[in-house]
């Protein structure tokens, strides 16, 4: 790639494991490492036959961009030990401002990844939004011809924007796999242990919402107004207090949802 950068990642976590591997795809050169981790750190250093380091006052003043994937709580801490002149400073946070940044560089941004992160999950990055941010409207647009370099989806948007997307993110998302998670429980202590059997159910109703809204797709005993079915189910949830919680929350905020009354 002709017009690749030269990059530092600060974190070695789940999100920097998988950007790391789309850079140096994309023809980009990851000149450093950073992160408090020795161990997750060095070990990226090695795969990728890279620098690292675990001390900030340390950092790689080459580079042409720098990029922070870090949890929300130490963005702000990081930036601060940061001195980098006019580099192009970003952070990928869903709910982080783009102000923490601002003592680290004159040139900063954001580049959030909608997506969720396991080290052993794939990422089609293709399809992935990035929704991004400049300080100003020079570095929006360095930033988003950088981000075109990774996926197909790039989006501008604000930080006030940026963060009720990651709301809405959190919701459909973090919120459902937890009841993925409740369900296989449950299944599991009640003796039916085949979750898998669930799977094409969870694929079909994906499927479904790429072609209509949500509220249309919504079936079972709440959409239709089956009490029976509602209280059966209640009644199984006995041993179960915080599921039978979430079961009686989410089916009284289906019947208002149908009824026009959210």
């Amino acid at each position: 790639m002709e017009n690749g950068k030269k990059i530092v990642l600060i974190g070695s976590g789940n999100l920097a494991f998988h950007l790391a591997a789309l850079l140096v795809k994309k023809g980009h050169e990851i000149i450093q490492f950073a992160g408090r981790n020795l161990e997750t750190t060095a070990e990226l250093g090695m795969k990728y036959f890279t620098s690292h380091t675990t001390n900030l006052a340390q950092i790689n003043t080459n580079g042409d961009i720098y990029i922070i994937c870090v949890n929300d709580s130490e963005i702000a801490n990081v930036a601060k030990q940061l001195k980098l002149g006019n580099k192009l400073v970003v952070h990928t946070s869903g709910t982080s401002n783009i102000s923490l940044l601002k003592s680290a560089s004159s040139k900063t941004g954001v580049l959030y990844p909608l997506q969720t992160f396991s080290k052993n999950s794939k990422i089609k990055w293709k399809k992935t939004p990035l929704l991004i941010e400049g300080n100003d409207l020079e570095t929006g647009n360095e930033l988003k011809d950088f981000a075109s370099t990774l996926s197909k989806k790039i989006v501008p948007l604000t930080s006030a924007q940026r963060l009720k997307f990651h709301l809405a993110a959190v919701m459909a998302c973090n919120f459902s796999n937890h009841l993925y998670a409740l369900s296989k429980d449950f299944l599991a202590k009640e003796k039916v242990n085949h979750f898998e059997l669930l799977l094409p159910l969870i694929d079909q109703t994906v499927k479904k919402i790429k072609k209509m809204n949500p509220n249309e797709a919504q079936t079972g005993p709440a959409a239709r107004g089956d009490k029976n079915t509602i209280e059966a189910h209640l009644k199984l949830l006995g041993k179960y207090p915080e599921s039978k919680k979430l079961y009686s929350l989410f089916t009284q905020s289906i019947i208002k949802y149908k009824n026009g009354k959210l």
